[in-house]
């Protein structure tokens, strides 16, 4: 049986903050600017243990992926695809019409969940001005978007 089947897909809580920042940076991914409170996360839980974790930051009717990551342990079930339906879901409901993402090593990923590689400079300045973007994330990465 596939672990997604028994996980529950939920939103996350500032009661999960320490266990999405251990997750995050158990994959070398940008932690410190993670709101504590956890606003527009959610995770898959599978037996009282995050095992997958995906947020949005909400500028007006742009969004910026954040922090998707699944445990190691858990890979290749389907637990990103349905964390980021999740996600994309989520940023309909706030009236995102974009997403943005930044990554180094998920291009291939993305592309084929109907993203496009973007250069920096077409990026809108209220997500080029996020310290995920401007900060946190090399200057080498990936960007990324496409419409909700």
């Amino acid at each position: 049986m596939n672990v997604i089947d028994q996980a529950q897909v939920r939103s996350a809580t500032a009661n999960d903050y320490e266990a999405v920042v251990k997750l995050l940076q158990s994959e070398n991914l940008p932690a410190e600017d993670i709101p504590t409170g956890l606003c527009h996360f959610f995770v898959i839980e599978h037996n009282g243990n995050i095992v997958s974790v995906a947020g949005i930051e909400v500028y007006g009717q742009e969004g910026l992926l954040r922090s998707m990551v699944v445990d190691k342990h858990y890979r290749n079930q389907s637990l990103a695809t349905t964390l980021l339906n999740k996600i994309l879901g989520h940023a309909i409901d706030q009236g995102i019409a974009r997403i943005y993402l930044i990554t180094t090593t998920a291009e291939k990923y993305f592309a084929a969940k109907g993203f496009s590689v973007v250069h920096r400079t077409e990026v809108p300045s209220s997500i080029s001005s996020s310290q995920e973007f401007s900060k946190l994330c090399p200057s080498t990465a990936i960007v990324m978007t496409r419409k909700t």
